[in-house]
């Protein structure tokens, strides 16, 4: 029997055959026939692919990714806080500054109307740089 099917493919189908199975029903049918075969194998084998190639290098990619991101946020954040810092500082010696210099002219305000009222100042040393309390 098996040599009986191996003469026959080998000598082609007879053209009844051939025109039978050129039917666009009978063509149709195995063409359902091949693809509902054929399509769990082909899903299987790419789901295999996908799971063994592709997601791998996803998830490498991923952390890669998240790595780097961590790394630039990192360096950001302490460049912002080295510049906080700084105009921290900066606006500390301003405050400084500027106290020191309000504070001088209060002194010499005082100083000032100490020199016109001789009893009101009599315990102070006078102006910045004054000469001697006035005796009475």
């Amino acid at each position: 029997m098996l040599y009986l099917l191996k003469y026959v493919f080998a000598q082609g189908l007879p053209v009844e055959m051939e025109k039978l199975l050129l039917r666009p029903n009978i063509s149709g049918h195995f063409a359902n026939i091949l693809t509902s075969a054929l399509t769990p194998m082909i899903e299987r084998h790419i789901k295999e692919i996908l799971t063994t190639s592709f997601f791998q290098f996803h998830s490498q990619q991923s952390a890669s990714m998240h790595q780097e991101l961590m790394r630039e946020l990192r360096g950001e954040i302490s460049t912002i806080k080295s510049e906080l810092g700084n105009w921290h500082n900066e606006a500390m010696r301003g405050q400084e500054v500027s106290l020191i210099s309000r504070l001088i002219d209060v002194l010499n305000l005082f100083f000032a109307n100490a020199d016109h009222h001789p009893r009101a100042g009599a315990h102070c040393a006078g102006p910045i740089g004054a000469g001697e309390i006035p005796q009475h």
